[in-house]
């Protein structure tokens, strides 16, 4: 299924403060689905005496969290706006002198101090040991690695310039909707699930993959693929802003 022809690095988001990385993309069929493949290569370093045992088993829970967040079954796939079903892979660099796309610093938190005191917060390129897989905070990293930036407005920012949205991937991750959102729109909040991808996100990295100059339509044996356009729902709005969901760094959860 990953046989053979990564099509090329595309750099993501280069305008975007806070959704800005580089991944490998490359389109292939398999079971008579059509997928955009996403790698990252990732390079850890940790510090704060961390080993290269605990690199890994840390590797493995930021795995699965990127995992759980972006590759859904079939019936509940993400898709991007040409109707591909879109496919992330992070690839860990063990290799000094390998290429990596990403390289964020894995660090320990200090033991009894809140999230909001800590010296250094999590970001896409500062991660915590203690990140716990199936919460959302690496998956929300990850997102900006693949271009997309926050959903949420940081202390002091001006929110009439910027997404502020609970629930979403991108947004405040840790948040549930908010209850007038859910009393305006049941059935479109029913359908959306928690701390997960947007169309709008996905309507971004189609953006990035197949607006920029590559051969990304072809499969990696060089077969010409026909994409199958599918339609984007219409996602509801709440006044100005459009619905996503969760909350982000000023109430992540980690383990003890």
């Amino acid at each position: 299924m990953r046989e053979p022809g990564w099509v090329r690095r595309l750099v993501a988001g280069a305008e975007v403060v806070g959704g800005q990385g580089a991944f490998w993309v490359r389109r292939f069929e398999h079971g008579g689905v059509t997928y955009t493949d996403v790698e990252v290569r990732t390079r850890l370093t940790g510090v704060d005496g961390l080993t290269e045992s605990q690199l890994a088993a840390f590797w493995e829970r930021l795995s699965e969290d990127i995992d759980g967040a972006f590759n859904r079954p079939l019936d509940g796939a993400h898709r991007l706006p040409n109707g591909d079903v879109l496919h992330v892979t992070p690839v860990r660099v063990l290799d000094e002198g390998g290429e990596a796309d990403w390289e964020p610093v894995v660090y320990r938190l200090v033991p009894g101090v809140e999230p909001k005191d800590q010296p250094v917060k999590p970001s896409q390129f500062h991660l915590p040991f203690e990140l716990i897989a199936g919460r959302g905070l690496g998956a929300h990293e990850f997102g900006h690695q693949i271009g997309w930036p926050d959903e949420h407005v940081e202390e002091g920012a001006d929110p009439e310039l910027a997404l502020d949205v609970l629930g979403s991937l991108m947004g405040r991750f840790t948040c549930s909707f908010d209850k007038d959102v859910k009393a305006a729109y049941p059935e479109e909040v029913a359908g959306l699930e928690p701390a997960g991808v947007r169309d709008r996100n996905l309507l971004m990295l189609g953006s990035t993959i197949f607006d920029s100059k590559s051969d990304v339509i072809t499969a990696g044996d060089g077969t010409e693929l026909t994409p199958t356009p599918q339609p984007v729902a219409a996602r509801p709005r709440v006044g100005r802003v459009p619905m996503a969901p969760d909350d982000a760094h000023d109430a992540y959860d980690t383990q003890g």
